[in-house]
């Protein structure tokens, strides 16, 4: 189906979505940055190349989200205070060990997957395969993310 005959509900109703993923991958690149200034320790070379290569990937996913709304004929929010009140996710603190940020990185993948998910079933019931595709890629990256930071965690704390 062309994205042109989408109904105007659908895409009043995307766009709200879409924009809540928006905010909430504007916070998680956020909390990243965070990590990637402040992380400290053995790993840090490691943890701070990986935080930046994940910042990297999710500001690309951004960028693909607020070009779709517009391909859509919508409205991309783009006000950090909109961001604040509107994301499923939570400033991270500057205050957190090493573990804590991947913890954190791993609630907030938690957040993001269950998003993901929701926003492809609703894409789908709707033929917008458009914005699934796209959202189905940055799925499969964020689980794969989600993975190894998990491995990364148990293999760095069972010591």
């Amino acid at each position: 189906m062309n994205y042109q005959t989408l109904s105007n509900k659908y895409i009043s109703d995307s766009q709200r979505k879409l924009n809540i993923l928006l905010a909430s991958l504007h916070i998680y690149y956020q909390n990243l940055r965070t990590f990637h200034w402040k992380v400290q320790g053995p790993n840090f070379f490691e943890l701070h190349k990986q935080f930046e290569s994940m910042y990297q990937k999710v500001s690309e996913n951004i960028d693909d989200i607020a070009e779709r709304l517009l391909a859509l004929q919508a409205n991309p929010i783009s006000q950090l205070s909109e961001y604040l009140i509107i994301s499923e996710l939570e400033e991270a603190s500057d205050e957190l060990n090493t573990k804590e940020m991947l913890e954190k990185i791993l609630s907030d993948q938690d957040i993001l997957i269950q998003s993901l998910r929701f926003l492809v079933s609703f894409s789908n019931q709707h033929a917008d395969e458009g914005t699934a595709d796209m959202l189905v890629a940055m799925l499969r990256e964020v689980e794969k993310e989600s993975w190894m930071v998990r491995a990364y965690l148990r293999k760095n704390t069972s010591q």
